[in-house]
């Protein structure tokens, strides 16, 4: 007896899960903003034609999950059912009408949530990349990272070098990006890596961090918290 009604306590469960599952697959999100020129000349862009994309990571499962054009005032919306969001999945807005063909608007947006943004088509702004650190490294250490979302961006730097040091200074012409939940500040959260030692292998993931980097604000830091970073 016990059995049989572990048996239908489990079955019961596994339906429920699977109730779930489908409500949550067939979910409609929006994606909506405004596409302007640039932070000091916000003039919107109109009639300006993009389409929604979904990279899984691998192309021959990308898919394009809508499309549509800018009204008179630059205002955008579409329209997605949820994705599978794996490890490297990723939400972009593709420009499919620009002079020099298909053009990212927004790239990295949060999948599988209602977002409201303004784009910026023509900022430009500076980031440093800068380093916490409790003591002063020497010529013995190594220091690999990355900012962006590639590793083919991997760069390193060998000591010595300290707390506070500026080690890169990068310039983005654009941009691609999505801005805080609160739509209250505009801006791109940043991926950046790193790691101590000798070869790049961090199977903890540990010493990642995204940084929100305003893009009216023309200098923005990124900061490598050494202090926490494994060696």
């Amino acid at each position: 007896m016990k059995n049989t009604t572990s048996i239908i306590l489990i079955l019961a469960f596994c339906v429920i899960m699977l109730s779930n599952c489908k409500r949550e697959d067939t979910r409609v999100y929006t994606i909506s903003g405004k596409i302007v020129k640039s932070c000091n000349n916000p003039i919107p862009i109109s009639n300006k034609a993009f389409e929604l994309w979904y990279y899984s990571g691998n192309k021959r499962n990308d898919i394009q999950m809508g499309s549509g054009i800018t009204d008179l005032n630059g205002s955008f919306s579409v329209n997605y059912t949820s994705t599978p969001s794996g490890v490297n999945s990723t939400l972009s807005l593709i420009a499919s009408n620009g002079p020099y063909g298909q053009k990212s608007l927004l790239g990295n947006i949060p999948q599988n949530k209602d977002i409201y943004e303004t784009i910026y088509v023509d900022t430009n702004y500076f980031v440093k990349v800068k380093i916490r650190a409790k003591k002063t490294f020497s010529n013995a250490d190594t220091l690999f990272y990355y900012t962006g979302s590639f590793t083919a961006n991997m760069k390193y730097i060998i000591g010595p070098f300290q707390d506070n040091q500026i080690i890169d200074t990068l310039y983005f012409s654009g941009i691609q990006g999505w801005g805080n939940d609160n739509h209250e500040t505009q801006g791109v959260k940043y991926f950046s890596r790193w790691l101590l030692g000798k070869n790049y292998v961090d199977l903890n993931r540990q010493n990642e961090t995204y940084t929100f980097i305003e893009p009216c604000k023309k200098y923005n830091d990124i900061i490598l918290d050494l202090t926490k970073s494994n060696k």
